[in-house]
Parts: structure tokens; sequence; C-alpha cells
């Protein structure tokens, strides 16, 4: 049996861009935290700096930082046992994920991200990361394995969803508190709330992806029920004014 990992030098690579993933996150979430409390007329905008600005930043700073330890964690415990028959990967808290030769349905190439390993179950797959050791002789070994039509060149478009996904959000957060339209702030609301909820649960449904790193039930009772409360009181105050 061969064992793969990652070399030190990708684990860095990884890292810087996950880091670099945070920050953007961190420009999006900051000026939206500052919003609410200045759209609801709660503070002036120099009050949400001095008082809501040090929370929100101390807060997803939290989140970044834990999330780069976990990060961390799993490249460096990243294993791919393959033997003659079969591929198993092992990853730090996840649970293993062992594909017989004759599960794989196709090998999908990402530049710039590494490799999947697919079956007839969408949620069983094995992603194995670019900076793999040894990665052109594990090729050499699904090559065999599978016809050479079942090894596909595909983007990687992980990086493009979250920049949509992180913009259509700030798009409806704006229109809730800015806009004077009655049907878009509902319509705003509406999607902040369903959004949260639907990308919780993939979320959860996810087994490729730390336990630690999803989001807890209590939290997304929390967020439902505060953009709840942001719609109720912003449909509130149209219909006055």
């Amino acid at each position: 049996m061969k064992i793969y990992v990652l070399s030190p030098q990708s684990i860095e690579r990884a890292k810087r861009k996950a880091l670099i993933q945070g920050l953007v996150t961190l420009g999006f979430c900051v000026p939206l935290g500052l919003l609410a409390p200045v759209g609801a007329g709660l503070m002036s905008v120099v009050e949400a700096i001095v008082i809501a600005g040090p929370i929100i930043l101390v807060t997803v700073f939290v989140g970044i930082r834990r999330g780069f330890k976990i990060l961390d964690e799993n490249l460096k415990s990243y294993q791919l046992l393959v033997s003659s028959d079969s591929v198993v990967k092992r990853q730090g808290r996840l649970p293993d994920v062992e594909i017989h030769r004759e599960q794989i349905t196709r090998v999908e190439e990402k530049p710039g991200t590494g490799l999947y390993i697919r079956t007839a179950d969408k949620k069983s797959f094995i992603n194995v990361p670019e900076g793999l050791e040894g990665m052109d002789e594990l090729k050499e070994t699904l090559s065999k394995w599978r016809p050479p039509d079942s090894i596909i060149s595909s983007k990687e478009r992980g990086t493009l969803l979250l920049v949509v996904a992180l913009l259509s959000y700030s798009l409806a957060f704006a229109i809730l508190w800015l806009s004077t339209n009655l049907a878009l702030v509902i319509a705003a609301g509406i999607f902040l709330i369903v959004y949260t909820v639907w990308g919780s649960v993939a979320l959860h449904r996810r087994r490729d992806i730390d336990a630690r790193l999803k989001i807890k039930p209590w939290l997304i009772l929390f967020l439902v029920f505060a953009y709840a409360m942001m719609l109720y009181g912003r449909v509130s105050f149209l219909l006055k004014h």
C-alpha cells in the first residue's frame, strides 16, 4: 500500500489562499455589520464605527483565526492510501472515505486545485489537493484503473461561487436597509432568510467539511430571527412613511 501526503510547500500555499479569502470575507462582513444599526437609525455612522466596529472586527478575526488553525490541522493530517484495488482518504477529524476501483466513474483534474475521484454517489468522492507528493504517480495508477475518457479536465469554480455568494448577500442586505421600494425590501429580506437556511443545511450535509467549521443550529436560528426582525422593522418603517 502506498501512502501519499501533502508537501510542506503546498500546505503553505493553501494557507495563504485561505488567508486571502478570509480577508476578502472580512472586507464584506465589517461594512455589512455597520450598515445594519446605521440603516435602522439606532446609531450614527461615527457611533457604529466606534461601538459596533471593534465588536465585529474581533468576532470575525477570532472566527478566521479558528478556521485557519483547523485548516492547518486538516492539511497536515491529510493522507491518501492507495492499494491495488482501492483509495482511502484520511484527514483529521473527518470520517475516512474509501472508494474501490470499480466504484470510480470519473476522475476530474481542476487546475490550481487538484483531482476529484468521483463515484455514482455524488456525496461519495475523494479530493486530492494539487500539492500531493507523488501526484504524477497517482495519476498513472488511476489511468490504469479507468478508461482514458474517464479522466477529464474541468475548471475550478469555487472562487467564482464565493464571490457571487458574497455579492448577492451584500446586495440583498443593502436593498433591505437602503431601498424605499417595499416589494424590493420584502424580497431582499426573504432572500436573506432562505439563503441562510439553505446554505447552512447544504453545509451540514457535506462530508468533506470539518464539523467544527459548520454553523451551529442555535446560530442559524438566531440569524433567521435577526433577519426576520430586521425585515419586520424595515417594512413597518416604510408603511408608516
